[in-house]
């Protein structure tokens, strides 16, 4: 109960092929498994930020984030990443993973939050450091959304105060020579209190990508940045037909090969719906509604070449996950 789970599923024939279940590791015990997941080619992080009990005596171990490797079509168990504090920091609830680099957010982590930055040496993830915000502030939430690209890191507060509002704030990160560096932090230019600016954030080549869905009384908006050392916002996107409660931005990712975004919109019409964007001139493309019985669809979304994967993780309380091509349904499941 409440231990979550994750699929995994593959291409084959342009048809969606489900591998099967991925199982928790034995010897632990898990809560929430399957909060979040990345993937770089044949390495998987999956996050489970629960507090799991486990029983006195069983010598079982709590499983935070977990590695597995593709290994002959199948996922095999690599390694459990933990963190030095305490339970309830919700270490598990983001994670990014690019080249050789692994974040981890704890947005609960001391009293702002933290995100714990790995790195691959010798086929082993070694914990390299610990990033903070640089001002830090109660309840802010710092780490509950993570990105990694171009050897820079992005972490989300999305309840940070900047100025006088609580409106939300993303700090960006350089390695440099094996330790982090903070490059600054931003916030949107219209975003005021309850924004949650930096609810989501994508890092892709010379693009940062910042989600803000409690803008203008929930209508959402997306944030368009030059992640160089004076992390200039070049852009803003919100929808052509936006309305009160549908909380644009709530997932966002960029296709560089096709100039796409794709963002979520889990509150359009009380279902959900998601928005593309053309990524240059930020004009939108499309938007594309539930056609079956989805609940918060557009909750998470990721976009790769043609195809977009859109999650509705409030659907019949159990969840479904759609695949689309452009816009045209290929794939939707539902799990128990």
């Amino acid at each position: 109960e409440g231990g979550g789970a994750v699929y995994s599923y593959r291409l084959e024939g342009g048809e969606q092929v489900l591998e099967g279940r991925i199982p928790i590791p034995d010897g632990f015990v898990t809560e929430r498994f399957g909060t979040s997941v990345a993937i770089d080619g044949d390495t998987l992080v999956i996050g489970a930020p629960g507090d799991p009990v486990v029983p006195k005596g069983s010598g079982l171990q709590p499983l935070r984030a977990a590695i597995f490797q593709r290994v002959n079509q199948e996922w095999q168990f690599k390694q459990s990443l933990t963190s030095s504090e305490t339970d309830g920091d919700e270490f598990g609830t983001a994670v990014a993973i690019d080249q050789g680099m692994l974040v981890v957010g704890a947005p609960a982590e001391g009293e702002s939050g933290k995100a714990h930055v790995f790195d691959l040496e010798g086929g082993n993830w070694v914990f390299m450091g610990r990033a903070q915000p640089p001002d830090p502030q109660p309840g802010e939430r710092f780490g509950a959304a993570v990105s990694t690209g171009g050897g820079k890191i992005a972490v989300g507060s999305p309840n940070s105060q900047v100025g006088q509002a609580v409106s939300g704030s993303v700090s960006l990160f350089d390695i440099i020579e094996g330790n982090l560096s903070e490059i600054g932090s931003v916030a949107g230019s219209d975003a005021g209190t309850g924004s949650e600016f930096g609810a989501s954030v994508v890092l892709e080549n010379d693009v940062m990508l910042v989600g803000s869905p409690g803008e203008n009384n929930d209508q959402g908006a997306i944030y368009r940045f030059d992640p160089s050392s004076q992390i200039t916002q070049t852009g803003r996107m919100t929808a052509d037909d936006s309305s009160p409660g549908d909380r644009l931005g709530a997932a966002v990712s960029i296709d560089a090969e096709t100039n796409t975004v794709a963002a979520g919109a889990p509150g359009v019409a009380n279902v959900g719906a998601f928005y593309t964007f053309i990524a240059d001139s930020l004009a939108q493309k499309a938007r594309y509604d539930v056609e079956d019985d989805e609940d918060a669809f557009g909750a998470s979304i990721a976009i790769s070449g043609e195809q977009i994967i859109v999650g509705a993780p409030a659907t019949r309380d159990e969840g479904t996950v759609v695949l689309l091509r452009g816009t045209q349904l290929i794939f939707r499941n539902g799990f128990e």
